[in-house]
């Protein structure tokens, strides 16, 4: 089984430096870095914030987001249990869940930042069987939903035109609903046609 962690390099040792760090970006005026960071003086989260193009595609091919202490689907690794310790004891992370799929189980470990909806998103490691790079981590995950996408635009051409064969009737629903969707679909504009 493979493991990979994912650290920033110039993230890892910022404590080391805390003391020269703080004053730079106080002298700097760098209030926003100073509230980013947190205590430097303990030690600060060194792992990768997930940008949102690949929490897409992390998303696509491990759709199951389970609290770490609930996870099922496998056996946790000593390298990724190490980690979740780490950042236990560092208290970096508001939460720290799994993402993983039963289809293809090479799951993620994510950390978040707070509780908030819109929380900065780490990712913290993967292990799996085969840890693929990402450029083909996106290509996995376009094969996978390509028919699934195929079959939703099939099912939306066929009732389009079924709709086609009925279109008064389909006006008559608006007119007498006083709705501005019908059906599912929201009600086109009222121009002037002859433009």
């Amino acid at each position: 089984m493979a493991t990979q962690i994912f650290i920033e390099p110039e993230l890892e040792n910022l404590h080391e430096n805390a003391e020269e760090w703080s004053l730079i970006c106080s002298e700097l005026g760098l209030d926003k870095q100073l509230q980013k960071a947190g205590k430097v003086e303990k030690v600060g989260n060194p792992y990768q914030k997930v940008d949102p193009r690949s929490e897409r595609v992390f998303t696509m091919l491990c759709p199951v987001k389970t609290p770490f202490k609930e996870y099922e689907a496998g056996t946790l690794p000593l390298e990724i249990l190490q980690e979740i310790q780490r950042c236990q004891q560092n208290a970096w992370f508001y939460k720290i869940e799994v993402w993983y799929d039963d289809k293809s189980p090479d799951p993620f470990l994510i950390g978040y930042d707070s509780k908030e909806w819109n929380a900065n998103k780490f990712l913290i490691a993967r292990w799996g069987d085969e840890l693929l790079p990402f450029e083909q981590l996106v290509s996995k995950a376009i094969d996978r939903f390509k028919t699934v996408y195929n079959r939703a635009l099939d099912r939306l051409i066929v009732d389009c035109q079924l709709r086609k064969q009925d279109v008064e009737s389909e006006i008559r629903s608006y007119i007498d609903s006083g709705n501005n969707m019908w059906n599912g679909f929201e009600f086109p504009r009222f121009e002037n046609p002859i433009r």
